[in-house]
């Protein structure tokens, strides 16, 4: 309704907080399905690394398990863009 002013639409509150529902859910959706595949991935890796480094194996899981941190990138990043802080 371009004509109208939102003022003047009694359910133009209610049409917008249903479209950032459909989006959140939709993001969310995404998200799962990117890591299901990055864990599709790194397993087709380590599957890979394993047979062609037999003997590296465990000195490779030592580094990557000391090297590794939670992944919040993504989090961080949605909560500054609200304008929250963690």
């Amino acid at each position: 309704m371009p004509g109208r002013g939102r003022w003047k639409d009694p359910t133009w509150l209610d049409r917008q907080l249903a479209r950032v529902r459909q989006s959140t859910s939709e993001i969310e959706a995404l998200m799962a399905r990117q890591q299901a595949a990055f864990t599709a991935a790194w397993e087709r890796y380590c599957e890979r690394f394993s047979k062609r480094y037999p003997r590296q194996v465990k000195s490779m899981r030592l580094r990557l398990e000391k090297r590794r941190r939670p992944h919040t990138s993504v989090k961080r990043y949605a909560q500054k863009r609200r304008g929250l802080r963690l």
